[in-house]
Parts: structure tokens; C-alpha cells; sequence
């Protein structure tokens, strides 16, 4: 909604500076990097164990 209002919140543009990277780094990597750990070892186990039991 900000974006329809003049003087709102401007949309992010790449333009290449370390914050830039900085914050790709935070949005896309981080979170993506943390789903594949939780999908992994014990954890899955212990997500598997959980639907196991509610749902059988």
C-alpha cells in the first residue's frame, strides 16, 4: 500500500554496494540455509516423529 502514495516507500534497486549484498545475504541465504538445516539429521527425525503421531 506504501507504494501507492506519493512520497511512499521507494521499491529496493540492486545497484552492487556491500549493504546490497549484505542484505540479500539476510533475506534469501539465511533463511534458506536454516530450511535445509531443520530438514536434516535429528531435526527430521524428530519432524517426522511428530507427524507420525498426528496423524497415525
Amino acid at each position: 500500500m506504501n507504494y501507492a502514495v506519493n512520497g511512499g516507500i521507494k521499491a529496493q534497486v540492486w545497484s552492487g554496494t556491500l549493504s546490497d549484498g549484505v542484505s540479500s545475504l539476510v533475506s534469501i541465504v539465511v533463511p534458506v540455509a536454516i530450511a535445509i538445516w531443520i530438514m536434516t539429521g535429528k531435526r527430521k527425525l524428530v519432524i517426522d516423529e511428530n507427524i507420525e503421531r498426528l496423524l497415525g
